[in-house]
């Protein structure tokens, strides 16, 4: 599996996890299965922890990180399409991220929630590229 430690500080990952053979877990990261990882997903807690609940599906090419001053937090039944960035904030439960969505630092959103596919969520609302002109 690709664990990889960071700074002495091992992934925990539950026996009923599937990762693909290219996606990495890195550093202070706790997950929950069951659990899918897809190819080139990453999850980096190299600054800060993550957790991550069951029932977790993390698509292709999409990254969850963190910040110095904040961890990120996935409740149970979460599920992240394809080139999806998810950055220092708090995903409720049963939250959606649609494929190419952004979830900058700090936000927190709320359990049931749907970003949609292209948008960017700070917190204050979603917006999709096509309004930032």
């Amino acid at each position: 599996m690709p664990l990889l430690a960071y700074l002495q500080h091992l992934p925990e990952v539950g026996a009923d996890v599937a990762l693909a053979d290219d996606a990495f877990v890195v550093g202070k990261v706790s997950v929950a299965g069951p659990a899918v990882l897809e190819s080139s997903a990453v999850l980096r807690g190299d600054q800060n922890r993550i957790m991550v609940g069951p029932r977790f599906r993390i698509g292709r090419g999409s990254t969850v990180h963190v910040e110095l001053a904040s961890e990120t937090q996935i409740g149970a039944d979460v599920w992240l399409g394809d080139g999806v960035v998810v950055h220092a904030c708090e995903l409720g439960d049963g939250t959606r991220v649609e494929d190419g969505g952004l979830v900058l630092s700090t936000s927190k959103v709320g359990g049931g929630s749907i970003v949609a596919a292209t948008a960017r969520y700070d917190g204050r609302g979603a917006r999709s590229d096509a309004a930032d002109g």
